[in-house]
């Protein structure tokens, strides 16, 4: 079976390309087709339905990860499918998806909530996050080990962005909304860890007190009171008790869990209200924001 993206393939071509004895003259080949597009001579309602979202987005709409068929020059029959082994990095796979596809009765409606609830966020021109295609399906799995599998809200690979719809089949306005923005903050989570060269201004602001490790070393004050109040003036949400209960030895959050605890904080509707008197922490919080826009996020896409 033919990937849309083979290595090997082009490999290939480059190696029969370097061979021969220089007298060859090359001709140009056809384009390779766009299978994501949408058959000219298709006028099919779901037809319809994929133009009208490419249309109104930029993006690509496809309900089945098998894009084409068709007999090669050779008489063998071909198919073209979406390779979610090919990930969004060099080193990441999501491992074999398994789903089910739409009722043509569902597609329609689902559409129109994904669309208006969650593709304004990532549909930022030139931002990373904006996908090339988008995939709707529903009872979406991926593949944890040898024979499990979990639910996954989604999966991604080069050129494709595969959405789990089970729970916006029949979906008011307001359980969409709610599902968009959980699908936002599981995509962001996934996309961003405490190493992601994006997060380094978040880090700056307070590396020095991961550098000391102990409270204390920056506030000597914590040992007799610990006052929440001065972790929070260093702008931290939170920190670890010392298991020997010795507040000496009480320690800031590192960077993973100091990311973890401000990106909650994104999607927490009350957080600038509930933290508006700490300066340091509502630093943190705008540049946190700010990091992941930048990467081409856009918070307030959707009312």
């Amino acid at each position: 079976m033919n990937k849309i993206f083979s290595i090997l393939s082009v490999a290939a071509l480059l190696f029969s390309g370097g061979c021969g004895d220089g007298t060859e003259s090359l001709s140009p080949s056809a384009p390779e087709p766009n299978y994501f597009e949408v058959d000219a001579s298709d006028n099919s309602q779901e037809a319809q339905l994929r133009r009208s979202f490419r249309d109104d987005t930029g993006i690509y709409l496809i309900f089945s990860d098998l894009l084409a068929t068709y007999t090669d020059e050779y008489g063998v029959q071909r198919e073209e499918r979406v390779d979610f082994n090919w990930g969004m990095t060099t080193s990441s796979s999501d491992n074999d998806p398994t789903f089910d596809v739409l009722e043509d009765s569902e597609k329609s409606n689902v559409t129109e909530l994904i669309k208006r609830y969650f593709i304004p966020y990532i549909n930022v021109e030139g931002g990373s996050m904006k996908p090339y295609s988008v995939l709707l399906v529903k009872n979406l799995e991926k593949r944890i080990s040898s024979g499990r599998y979990m639910p996954a809200d989604y999966v991604s690979c080069w050129r494709c962005f595969g959405i789990n719809a089970t729970d916006w089949i029949g979906a008011d306005d307001d359980e969409a909304k709610s599902l968009g923005y959980s699908l936002l903050q599981s995509l962001i989570q996934d996309r961003l860890n405490y190493t992601s060269s994006e997060l380094i201004p978040f880090f700056e602001i307070s590396e020095e007190y991961y550098e000391l490790e102990y409270i204390s070393k920056a506030a000597p004050e914590w040992i007799d009171n610990q006052d929440m109040e001065i972790i929070y003036n260093l702008g931290f949400l939170d920190y670890y008790p010392d298991w020997m209960d010795d507040p000496a030895y009480d320690e800031f959050q590192n960077e993973s869990n100091d990311f973890k605890s401000f990106l909650s904080g994104l999607f927490d509707p009350d957080f600038e209200e509930t933290w508006k008197d700490y300066p340091q922490i509502m630093l943190k919080y705008n540049t946190l924001k700010k990091c992941i826009e930048d990467i081409g996020i856009d918070f307030n896409a959707v009312k």
